[in-house]
């Protein structure tokens, strides 16, 4: 059952005159316009709806109402959709159904921004130092106040970080630090090898080694 429709009503029924809330206001219009889209008469949408010539002419004339999902239906007969906009005509998306979501399962509230992390280090405003006895989070949720900082710069991000998002920047830690590493083993492949002392006693406290010392150090 859609959330628009309610619990014991047909999906085509009569419009109570003190009830007018399952009335979409632009219905009959838009029933008109996938028939002449569609180059249907009354009878040919009725069975292609599975219901009466009668029940179309009443839906037209708003005598009866459809819910959002059989609304649906006639649209798409016409290829058309229903869409949500903002007021500049821009049609806004619905939120992710694979955002990120904390170590129980549960969905984040859509009030927070959820990002992938900026560092591999432990954040500083997630406390003094990770907790060994349960996994790190995956994502990053600032506080309101750090929020609000970025979206003052940025604006409101469009949806959550999904797992695959944090995923990602995981990889690139690790890439990052099998980096780093290779370059740690190339430095110290060049690094001049020295060899322990082994000056004699008579070398110390000179400015240079004696004749016989084979180190040759310096003293």
């Amino acid at each position: 059952m859609s959330e628009f429709e309610v619990p014991g009503v047909d999906e085509c029924q009569p419009t109570a005159r003190d009830d007018r809330s399952l009335v979409f206001p632009s219905m009959p219009g838009y029933l008109r316009r996938v028939r002449r889209l569609q180059d249907l008469s009354q009878r040919q949408l009725g069975t292609a709806m599975g219901l009466a010539p009668a029940t179309i002419a009443a839906l037209e004339t708003g005598h009866r109402s459809l819910t959002l999902r059989r609304f649906e239906e006639v649209l798409a007969l016409a290829g058309l959709r229903l869409a949500v906009v903002d007021g500049e005509g821009r049609e806004i998306a619905p939120m992710s159904e694979d955002g990120a979501r904390d170590r129980a399962g549960r969905r984040f509230g859509a009030h927070l921004d959820v990002g992938v992390l900026d560092t591999e280090g432990w954040p500083a405003h997630w406390g003094a130092g990770p907790r060994w006895d349960r996994p790190r989070n995956s994502v990053d949720v600032p506080t309101r106040a750090r929020r609000d900082a970025k979206r003052a710069l940025h604006g409101i991000p469009g949806d959550h970080a999904t797992a695959r998002d944090a995923e990602a920047r995981f990889g690139q830690f690790r890439r990052q630090r099998a980096e780093r590493a290779d370059r740690e083993l190339a430095t110290r492949a060049h690094r001049p090898v020295v060899e322990p002392c082994e000056c004699p006693t008579e070398c110390y406290g000179t400015s240079s080694c004696v004749e016989a010392c084979r180190c040759q150090c310096g003293g």
